[in-house]
């Protein structure tokens, strides 16, 4: 018998050695399902998204961090979450995880970068290389940003030297590492630059000089995305225009689709492989200075780090229907089981009547938005819209009820916050799939099926 207890102390022993070598190590899952696994000291996966903007950074309603908010499977989820907390019985351990998410970028997104500043590099340094040049007046930051990104991805699969003109004031927002800076209209030469003003203000007076310059235009309606789907053999300088998303398109094309998969794959934390475009190249290209980040961060340290989870509410226009599908949302959502019982609301919306009406439909609930919204009154592309647009993903969630905005699809992808659009089931959000909870922006595109068929190569 002391033989067999002996034996049994041991095991007991040994087990809980192992439990806490577990406890300094993270799994890290490659994109790729047939590579395997990997594993990585706890330190340097979170040196790898400490960084990273997140809402989850906001700090989290103490009954939101159970015991065992892994789940009822085990499943590790990352980094940045905290593992001890009062426990609470009446949250299910399975639903704490949309709160949590960590950000991550994809594993070969280093890579992309790497290679397209090199690109840039080499590609300036000749006598006469192929541009690929963005111009945009912005019609909305959203649509501007969109187009923007798709148009840079484009530039890198194509071996083009890429350049973007039409919104100067960019880098008085973006923080200095934003690349923008260095490619923006002085970046191209001065006789180039006068020529595509030129030809982008006089098309039909110019088009016969500029037989070296092609303009591409992809429009939300109609099939001129279908340009983008064929070998893309384009005269030396590419102007681009466009205010939609078309970046998603290069995943299915015959001649990119390895090289998107290698940059923007990953697997999400319910061990699907997805492409996680968009969200990386926000925090790259439209993350804010150090002097718009901290107005942000003022306002967020003050009015959304509570013992609240926080919600932000959209009501672009202050219709009634956007006030009541976001109400129904909101209240869906507070009555679930998985809901914690606090909240605070920000309210984003251009109309203060919007504002005041969901202040006093919640008159025991902390309803707030910034106070430099005292002067907003209609759409502008300026700073103060700029600051507005990135509060609306610095929530948990954001209630969108106008789907079709696109001007929340940056925010939400830069911080990795959980997003509800139009009309969905807002009770069942913790176990809805990954992609819809984190999706890439809509690309928008054929709105009217004029094409015969969803937009892709």
């Amino acid at each position: 018998m002391r033989c067999s207890w002996s034996l049994l102390r041991r095991i007991s022993l040994l087990g809980l050695w192992v439990l806490g070598l577990s406890g300094a190590f993270v799994l890290i899952r490659s994109p790729w399902p047939t590579r395997g696994e990997r594993w990585l000291p706890a330190h340097e996966a979170e040196s790898v998204s400490s960084a990273t903007p997140s809402p989850s950074s906001l700090p989290l309603p103490t009954n939101l961090l159970a015991d065992g908010a892994d789940g009822a499977d085990g499943a590790d989820l990352g980094p940045n979450v905290v593992e001890s907390a009062a426990a609470s019985a009446t949250i299910p351990a399975a639903s704490n995880w949309i709160f949590q998410d960590p950000v991550v970028d994809p594993p070969g997104f280093r890579a992309f970068q790497r290679e397209l500043e090199e690109q840039q590099r080499s590609l300036r340094s000749k006598k006469d290389p192929q541009w690929l040049i963005f111009c945009f007046k912005p019609h909305g930051i959203g649509n501007w940003m969109l187009g923007l990104a798709s148009a840079l991805l484009m530039a890198w699969l194509t071996g083009r030297l890429f350049a973007h003109m039409g919104n100067p004031r960019s880098c008085e927002w973006f923080g200095a590492k934003s690349p923008l800076c260095r490619w923006q209209e002085d970046f191209l030469p001065q006789k180039l630059r006068e020529r595509v003003q030129d030809f982008v203000s006089n098309p039909l007076s110019t088009k016969v000089k500029m037989r070296d310059l092609e303009h591409l235009k992809i429009y939300w309606k109609g099939c001129s995305y279908r340009r983008v789907c064929k070998e893309m053999k384009f005269k030396q300088i590419l102007v681009v225009t466009s205010g939609a998303w078309f970046g998603e398109l290069f995943l299915d094309h015959t001649l990119f689709s390895q090289r998107m998969q290698a940059a923007f794959h990953r697997t999400a934390r319910d061990k699907a492989v997805i492409a996680d475009i968009y969200a990386p190249l926000s925090r790259w290209l439209f993350s804010p200075g150090s002097e718009l980040q901290q107005e942000i961060e003022n306002y967020v340290g003050s009015h959304l780090r509570s013992e609240s989870v926080s919600v932000c509410l959209q009501g672009r226009w202050g219709s009634r229907t956007e006030f009541e599908n976001g109400k129904a949302c909101i209240d869906e959502m507070m009555a679930a089981p998985w809901w914690p019982g606090t909240l605070v609301i920000h309210v984003a919306s251009m109309s203060n009547n919007f504002r005041e009406k969901v202040k006093a439909t919640y008159p025991g609930v902390n309803v707030t938005w910034p106070s430099w919204d005292a002067s907003v009154r209609a759409q502008k592309d300026d700073s103060t819209a700029y600051k507005d647009m990135l509060l609306t993903g610095k929530c948990h969630i954001l209630v969108a009820p106008n789907g079709g905005s696109t001007y929340t699809y940056t925010p939400t992808a830069m911080y990795h916050s959980v997003v509800v659009r139009n009309k969905p089931n807002c009770s069942d959000l913790p176990f809805l799939p990954y992609w819809k909870l984190f999706p890439e922006p809509k690309m928008q595109l054929d709105i009217a099926h004029q094409c015969g068929k969803v937009p892709h190569c």
